[in-house]
C-alpha cells in the first residue's frame, strides 16, 4: 500500500490497526481493524459520528467482533494490510479527490468504509451507517 497522500492522523489509524491486529493474533489488518481504530479517542471522529446519530461505541464493538472472527496468524511477523485494505484506500482516495482535499484524512477513510462493498458488504455497510452520500458534500452525510 503506497498511498503518499495520507495525513498524520490516518498514519496513526494504520499504526493502531496494526497494533490491534497484533493483539488479536491476526497476520494482517482489515477494514474492521481500521474502523476499530477510527473510533479510537485519539483519532477524534467519535463526536462527529455521534453528531450524525450513530453510536461510536457500537461501531467499535461491531468492528471488534469482526476482528475476533478474522483469521489468526501462525507466527509473529510483520502485520501487513489485507487486500481489501488497498481497495478501501483507493475508495478513500476517490473521496479525497471529490472533496478537493490534498490528503486522505480520517473522514475520507470513514466515508470509504461506509461505502457498500468498499470495506464491508452492502448489507453490513447499510446496517451500520445507512446510506452514505458524499459526491457533492464536503463531508459525509448519512441518510437513514
Amino acid at each position: 500500500m503506497d498511498f503518499l497522500n495520507i495525513n498524520e492522523t490516518v498514519q496513526s489509524v494504520i499504526r493502531i490497526s496494526k497494533g490491534v491486529a497484533r493483539e488479536y493474533g491476526n497476520a494482517s489488518y482489515a477494514p474492521a481493524h481500521l474502523l476499530f481504530a477510527l473510533m479510537h479517542k485519539e483519532v477524534g471522529l467519535r463526536s462527529f459520528v455521534e453528531s450524525l446519530g450513530k453510536d461510536a461505541d457500537y461501531l467499535r464493538e461491531w468492528a471488534e467482533v469482526r476482528i475476533e472472527e478474522y483469521p489468526k496468524a501462525a507466527g509473529a511477523g510483520e502485520i501487513m494490510p489485507d487486500p481489501k485494505v488497498n481497495e478501501l484506500f483507493e475508495q478513500a482516495d476517490n473521496v479525497r479527490i471529490k472533496w478537493g482535499l490534498l490528503e486522505i484524512n480520517p473522514l475520507c477513510l470513514l466515508a470509504a468504509i461506509a461505502t457498500p462493498e468498499a470495506g464491508f458488504s452492502t448489507s453490513c455497510a447499510r446496517s451500520l451507517f445507512g446510506s452514505v452520500r458524499y459526491m457533492t458534500s464536503s463531508r459525509a452525510e448519512w441518510v437513514i
